[in-house]
C-alpha cells in the first residue's frame, strides 16, 4: 500500500490519510497541515499550487518553509515567522502584502507606480 494511503480509524478504509483530532462530542479540534519547502522568486513571491503569496523582498532567491493550514498559509525563514496570509481559493490568484515590498520601495522609490501590489492595497 502506498505511503499516502492508510487506515481510517482502524476500519481499513482505503484513501488518503486525513489526520484529525476531535473532542468527545466529535467537534473538530485540529486538522493536519501540509509542510512545504518553497523558493522565493524574483518578484518576492512563493507559489503554492497555482497560487502566489508575497514574502519580504530580502528573501528573494532563498528557500523558505510554509505551513498550509485549512484557512491560512504561514511562512517561516528558519524558526521565525515571516508572513501569514489568508489562504486563497481561486486558482491563479495572488495575495500580496504591501509591507513585504517596503524595503524595495525605500531603495527604488519610482519602481512601484502601477504595480500589482499597490492595486491590492
Amino acid at each position: 500500500m502506498p505511503a499516502s494511503r492508510g487506515y481510517d480509524g482502524g476500519k481499513k478504509v482505503p484513501g488518503r490519510k486525513r489526520h484529525i483530532v476531535t473532542d468527545t462530542l466529535r467537534l473538530l479540534l485540529v486538522v493536519a497541515v501540509r509542510l512545504l519547502s518553497l523558493r522565493v522568486n524574483r518578484f518576492s513571491q512563493i507559489s503554492v499550487r497555482t497560487l502566489r503569496y508575497s514574502v519580504p523582498v530580502r528573501l528573494i532567491g532563498r528557500t523558505v518553509r510554509a505551513v498550509l493550514h485549512a484557512s491560512e498559509l504561514v511562512v517561516y525563514d528558519g524558526r521565525s515567522e515571516i508572513a501569514r496570509h489568508e489562504r486563497l481559493i481561486v486558482k491563479g490568484k495572488a495575495r500580496l502584502d504591501l509591507d513585504h515590498y517596503l524595503e524595495a520601495l525605500v531603495r527604488k522609490p519610482g519602481a512601484f507606480p502601477g504595480a500589482t501590489t499597490f492595486e491590492q492595497a
